[in-house]
């Protein structure tokens, strides 16, 4: 995974409580889950919000799906090759940091 962690915060407790969070998702089971079939409720309501998480998304959807981890403020993308994912961080705007992590 290619980590980036946009240098803002993300109040949890905010975005739990904020007006515009879906609330009405279907659940998915755990099979569908391992079959990479799932989504992040919070991502599309932080992006609105935090401009650096928006920008870090929308960077790393130039190597594969970007994502939200958790209510933020990180973002990741999956490699199928560590080296891959050093060749991406190698290329990342120096405005943002990040790191490579193994799942």
């Amino acid at each position: 995974f290619l980590v980036v962690t946009p240098d803002c915060r993300v109040s949890t407790a905010e975005i739990f409580s904020h007006e515009q969070l879906t609330r009405d998702t279907s659940p998915i089971k755990i099979a569908a889950f391992f079959e990479g079939r799932s989504r992040n409720d919070f991502q599309n309501l932080v992006r609105k919000l935090h401009p650096e998480i928006d920008n870090a998304l929308k960077w790393l959807e130039n190597f594969g799906e970007a994502r939200l981890t958790g209510t933020g403020a990180c973002a990741f993308a999956s490699f199928t090759e560590e080296s891959a994912a050093r060749s991406a961080l190698s290329q990342m705007p120096d405005e943002m940091t990040g790191f490579v992590a193994q799942g």
